[in-house]
């Protein structure tokens, strides 16, 4: 198992509702977060040995349930894709809200327990790429709800899946005054520069 902090996306009608996105969600620099999601790490190798058990490796990761930003009533977290001549080196994604009512717009990219089921609580646009149909997988859908409940898990760890962009190790930098967060490849980064990393994905 290893951990990548990547782009994923997966298809969904469902979102989180929005006292659910605001009161749930923390950001990921909070230690209580990460220490919580050290401390029940049995829980995230018996999900990552289901995605392995079931042959999705190469389409579902763990996700660490955070927030990057606050978010309006009428707003949602979307990755987009952007154009940048000048940076060769890889791709260059944005996180930012945009208005909810363009919802079908979007595909479902990180999802969260709530209720009984899994739903969307960051989004992707189109332009970024195409989604992955959870729902050919109701198997491991129960089996990976059943083990986050049981594990105590369902406030640390929700579900995303592998795209192409994967392949490109992207670092985050968070704007917070425009509630932003951008997104480049490592490569782009000093050797000197002075950054944390915080895990919040793990592939198989």
């Amino acid at each position: 198992m290893a951990s990548l902090g990547s782009i994923f996306l997966l298809p969904c009608d469902t979102c989180v509702p929005f006292d659910v996105r605001c009161s749930r969600l923390q950001y990921a620099s909070n230690c209580r977060l990460g220490i919580k999601a050290q401390t029940i790490g049995n829980t995230r190798n018996a999900l990552c040995d289901l995605i392995d058990d079931h042959n999705l490796t190469d389409r579902l990761a763990i996700r660490l349930v955070h927030k990057h930003f606050d978010l309006e009533e009428n707003e949602l977290a979307v990755f987009q894709s952007i154009n940048v001549d000048d940076v060769a080196l890889g791709p260059v994604v944005t996180l930012s809200p945009l208005s909810a009512s363009n919802i079908t717009e979007y595909i479902g990219k990180h999802f969260l327990f709530n209720g009984d089921t899994l739903v969307a609580y960051e989004w992707i646009a189109n332009n970024v790429g195409d989604g992955v149909d959870l729902s050919k997988y109701p198997e491991f859908t129960s089996a990976f709800i059943e083990t986050l409940v049981a594990g105590n898990a369902t406030e640390i760890f929700g579900l995303a899946t592998i795209s192409d962009y994967d392949k490109v190790l992207l670092s985050e930098f968070e704007i917070p005054h425009l509630r932003t967060t951008v997104m480049v490849s490592e490569c782009l980064l000093s050797p000197d520069a002075d950054t944390s990393v915080i895990d919040t994905n793990w592939i198989v």
